[in-house]
């Protein structure tokens, strides 16, 4: 009787445990019951109080890695892979990027280089998605904002790059600095900066990739990314605070705020108030907004 006992509780053991495999690996999911284990992860480990080298890189990482892994789900065909593509070519050829950088130094004596922004000026960190309307290029953000003050207020505009596109002209924005420098410069200081994982880093980011496959049967070297966010963030962060405290600006805007949380964090730090101009719509599952969990 014990014996057929434990035989029933192996054959059940067994029958169980490929069933979950099964369901991980070929279930339907539905949004929001990834969303739900998602967030149960993150909670169970305590993602948003890991810092590493004092960059608390869930707060850049989760937003990515979640529509990464809806792509493979096969729930999030919308969401760009292309450009994901295009930032792991780009970091694979360091040699390359490195050399590219130091050759666009030259932009520092442009009349457009953000070193030459006024003191204690408004600024906005700008972004280049322009339209075209009666012979100049907008910024759909940055412009109709700036429109609503009188001309006495001094609002100076740093506008990125990102993912290929290039500043449009002409533009209609006054006061428009062009931010490359200082992602170049911060690109040549990253490289200087020594990576410092502890055991209890490793363990957690280790943990964390062990849940999402376990729970969605989706695998992903997020250690790779932990990497890359901090190496990132060790070069722009103290360019941004130095920056800051030369400049001095009474207020700082962003447009989109994900991917720049070291900018952010440099205004913070030196006690100057950041607002993001919204671009979009804030909404559950959305999280470079959702803080739910």
């Amino acid at each position: 009787m014990k014996l057929n006992s434990i035989f029933l509780v192996i054959y059940f053991l067994q029958n169980n445990y490929v069933e979950v495999f099964m369901k991980n690996k070929d279930y339907k999911w539905t949004l929001k019951e990834v969303l739900e284990r998602f967030e149960s992860i993150e909670k169970e480990l305590s993602l948003d109080k890991s810092i590493i080298q004092g960059v608390p890189w869930w707060d850049t990482l989760r937003y990515q890695l979640f529509n990464e892994l809806l792509i493979k789900l096969e729930l999030n065909k919308n969401f760009e892979r292309n450009k994901t593509i295009k930032v792991k070519n780009i970091i694979s050829n360091k040699i390359f990027n490195f050399f590219f950088t130091l050759k666009n130094i030259t932009k520092f004596f442009s009349p457009k280089s953000p070193f030459w922004l006024n003191k204690n000026t408004n600024i906005i960190l700008g972004h280049p998605r322009r339209k075209f309307e009666h012979g100049v290029y907008i910024d759909p953000y940055t412009d109709p904002f700036i429109d609503l003050f009188p001309k006495t207020i001094d609002f100076s505009v740093i506008e990125r790059v990102e993912n290929g596109r290039g500043h449009l002209s002409p533009s209609k924005t006054k006061n428009l600095f062009f931010a490359d420098i200082l992602y170049d410069l911060a690109n040549i200081i990253s490289k200087f900066r020594r990576l410092k994982f502890h055991q209890k880093d490793l363990s957690t980011i280790s943990c964390l990739e062990k849940s999402i496959y376990n729970e969605f049967a989706c695998s992903f070297d997020i250690l790779k990314r932990v990497k890359n966010i901090i190496q990132y963030w060790l070069g722009m962060y103290p360019l941004m605070h130095f920056y800051f405290k030369l400049k001095k600006p009474k207020l700082l805007f962003v447009v989109v705020s994900h991917a720049q949380e070291a900018i952010i964090a440099a205004a913070k730090s030196l006690g100057i108030t950041t607002i993001e101009l919204q671009h979009g719509s804030p909404a559950r599952g959305k999280l470079n907004y959702d803080y739910t969990s």
